[in-house]
């Protein structure tokens, strides 16, 4: 094993305390969603007032997969997934 995986085996706090990967993660995802809210509701305001539009129920969409998909997504492999693949290849 190189130096670099050594340091970050020994320096990396959230295999100590797996509880607080939990809260990080719960912190992060809700300081990142909050404020895609307001682009939502905008998004869904404008489809509610003209729903015949097609550009308007796109924006709805791209919107609400963005807000609860794609974020969430991310965050959750990033900082889950991506910490147990790293953990078992510096095993290996």
């Amino acid at each position: 094993m190189d130096l670099i995986h050594q340091l970050h085996a020994v320096n990396h706090p959230t295999r100590k305390v797996p509880s607080q990967r939990g809260l990080l993660l719960t912190l992060f995802l809700v300081t990142q969603v909050g404020p895609n809210i307001p682009a939502l509701q905008f998004a869904l305001m404008s489809w509610w007032h003209t729903p015949d539009k097609v550009m308007w129920s796109f924006g709805l969409l791209w919107s609400s997969a963005l807000t609860f998909i794609a974020i969430p997504l991310s965050i959750v492999l990033g900082g889950v997934w991506i910490p147990k693949a790293t953990a078992r290849a510096a095993v290996k």
